[in-house]
């Protein structure tokens, strides 16, 4: 049963991964109840222009909070709850939809202080009504929420799973400064600017979050995730640079990059189940890590491959071929 549920909460994953998610982007201001009313001569609303803008997404704050709430938060936590009580349920244990009940609002406030703490480390007033963060503050929930999920059903207990309070904040810390420096990855600007690197890496997570839960390999959970993430972080950087040319403007390294941490996320964790499930003898920590690395380099280099032979040429290259057959016709 439990296998089972592995698996396809993995390629859940994968499927939504391929779909390609956004995050949610709506505005108090971006709906207008004045502009939406027009009126005839004689002072009486007009029929036809009672309805809302239709314009996408012409939603109003309070719409823009719930659609959150249902799709990024409420959800994934529900599901994960669900899940968990029904694996316990068919190893024997009687549990009560109260208990269930409770399970689920530990977890949403769980979810909620890891939210505060993380707040502070992005270098801005995330609660700032003037800044207008809504729509970040909900992006980073929805990050948190799968991250917790995913440890939640690998840990398969209805209790809230603590390690992720300090774990969480440590990974947007270890992003941020990343996303700061010139070292590996070009300095993203301001803030705001670094927060999409930041979130990129938290919804890259779940997949892995998951299989490390499960399959620890006898290590600390917490501290192994954070090193695979710093070492995918690491791996993703070095597909980017592989693909686009030094300057490159930081919209376009920011999307490439944070589409080879989702992929990445996804084929370590396909690689953490097949070396943990498929060697059923005792192996050391050392050897299951290199095994597993090994797997995700060459997956990872075969995408990169492939993308780099998909994709148009850039403009330069272009240039110079044009040149050389200029040059062979020429003689």
């Amino acid at each position: 049963m439990g296998e089972v549920m592995v698996r396809s909460w993995v390629e859940s994953r994968r499927r939504r991964a391929q779909q390609g998610t956004k995050m949610p982007t709506h505005r108090s201001e971006d709906f207008d109840h004045e502009k939406s009313l027009s009126f005839s001569a004689d002072g009486k609303q007009n029929a036809l222009q009672k309805k809302p803008s239709m314009r996408k997404g012409a939603v109003t704050r309070r719409t823009g909070v719930l659609v959150a709430v249902v799709r990024g938060i409420g959800t994934p936590l529900q599901s994960a709850v669900s899940e968990v009580a029904t694996l316990l349920r068919g190893q024997g244990y009687a549990l009560t939809s109260s208990q269930e009940a409770k399970a689920f609002g530990d977890l949403v406030q769980q979810i909620v202080q890891i939210g505060k703490t993380i707040h502070p480390l992005l270098g801005f007033d995330v609660m700032a009504p003037e800044q207008n963060n809504e729509h970040t503050r909900w992006a980073l929930l929805e990050a948190i929420s799968e991250n917790v999920g995913a440890i939640y059903r690998a840990r398969g207990q209805l209790s809230p799973v603590w390690e992720m309070s300090t774990l969480l904040p440590s990974l947007v810390k270890m992003a941020r400064d990343s996303a700061a420096s010139n070292d590996l990855i070009p300095a993203q600007g301001d803030e705001h600017e670094q927060l999409p690197l930041i979130l990129g890496l938290l919804k890259a997570l779940p997949p892995v979050c998951h299989a490390i839960g499960r399959h620890s390999f006898q290590q600390d959970t917490p501290t192994l995730i954070l090193q695979t993430a710093r070492t995918l972080q690491y791996k993703s950087i070095t597909a980017t640079r592989g693909l686009l040319k030094e300057g490159a403007p930081l919209d376009d390294w920011q999307a490439l990059y944070c589409s080879f941490l989702i992929a990445a996320g996804q084929l370590y964790a396909e690689a953490h189940f097949a070396i943990a499930e498929g060697s059923r003898a005792n192996v050391s920590a050392a050897q299951a890590q290199e095994s597993i690395w090994t797997a995700f380099d060459r997956k990872m280099t075969m995408i990169a491959t492939f993308s780099s032979y998909m994709a148009p040429p850039a403009a330069e290259k272009i240039e110079q071929r044009n040149v050389k057959h200029l040059a062979d016709a020429t003689g």
